[in-house]
Order: C-alpha cells, then sequence, then structure tokens
C-alpha cells in the first residue's frame, strides 16, 4: 500500500468523509472526534470505514501534542456556528476557532495535500471574514490555500436526500 496517500483525518465524526477518501484511495492512518456518539459509530464501523490498523481517538483534539506524519490531512471541523441549522453565533461559540488546531496539524505533519470541508455559511456570514480568517491561517503555515466552491451531494452519490452545500473544501499541493 506504498502508492496510497498516508492520511490523518481530523473531526472525522462517524467517518463519512473518512470512508470517501478510503474508496479514492487513501490510507487513513489517524483518526479522531471527540463527539461520543459519533466516535462510537466510527469504532463500530471502523474496518469499513479505514480498516483495522487506523489509530482512532476519541480525545479533544486540543490535547493530542504529536500527529503521524502524513501525506494528507483531511478535517471538517464543527460548522455550527456558521450554518443555517446551527446556532449562527460564532463570537460566542467555542467551536469556531477549532481550525486553528486543524492548522496546528497541517503546521506540524507539511502534508502533500490538505481538504478542509465546511459549510457554505462561511462565506455569507459577515461578508466572508471567517472564510478569509481560516484561509489566511492556512496561508500563515506557509501553503496555498483555496475554496474550492460549493458542492449539494444531492448531484453527486451522497447517501442524503436534501440540499446541504458544503463549502471551503480545499485540496491544494503544498510545497
Amino acid at each position: 500500500m506504498a502508492d496510497r496517500l498516508a492520511t490523518v483525518s481530523l473531526f472525522s465524526g462517524c467517518g463519512g468523509s473518512d470512508l470517501g477518501a478510503t474508496r479514492a484511495g487513501a490510507e487513513i492512518i489517524f483518526a479522531n472526534d471527540n463527539y461520543q456518539p459519533a466516535a462510537e459509530t466510527y469504532r463500530k464501523h471502523q474496518k469499513l470505514i479505514a480498516g483495522t490498523t487506523v489509530d482512532f481517538r476519541g480525545d479533544d483534539v486540543r490535547d493530542i501534542r504529536k500527529f503521524p506524519n502524513c501525506d494528507l490531512l483531511l478535517g471538517c471541523y464543527p460548522c455550527q456556528s456558521f450554518t443555517m441549522g446551527g446556532n449562527r453565533d460564532p463570537d460566542n461559540d467555542p467551536r469556531t476557532n477549532l481550525y486553528r488546531e486543524f492548522r496546528r496539524c497541517l503546521q506540524q505533519t507539511k502534508p502533500k495535500f490538505f481538504v478542509a470541508e465546511n459549510v457554505a455559511g462561511l462565506q455569507w456570514l459577515r461578508g466572508g471574514a471567517y472564510l478569509d480568517a481560516q484561509l489566511d491561517a492556512f496561508l500563515d503555515v506557509g501553503q496555498d490555500a483555496r475554496c474550492s466552491g460549493l458542492r449539494d451531494p444531492c448531484r453527486t452519490e451522497a447517501p442524503i436526500h436534501r440540499r446541504r452545500e458544503t463549502g471551503s473544501a480545499s485540496l491544494v499541493p503544498l510545497s
């Protein structure tokens, strides 16, 4: 499996993004989520999602000091501050700044590529200031970061049947 991308996944949830990455040829070597129901689901279906060798942690990402080296960093940090279904009060939601933990891992692991996924609300809330702050944080690490646009999972093979746009997904080569 040397030709597969060694992948670290943060804010892994129940493993949907990891399953997609695995099916696309990535090898998930490390994953984490501290939301207990999601972590239990990931562990229950770990063999299907990422295989048996993934190091899955149910810890708060802020408590993880060292991440393994990787080719791909995948992250779906919390969206509740920005989504229409959430509180839309980013200044008073501690999850708003968890993208900084993704940045810390990016800085530590220096992968060839990264994907950061979140909701379209990042583009609109406060004129896109939160999206700009996140992209700037990745650029500050010396990485090229771009927003690739919105995707409607209803036009893909995603197993959901309602419109749910996601944005700020970045897949860029890092030097």
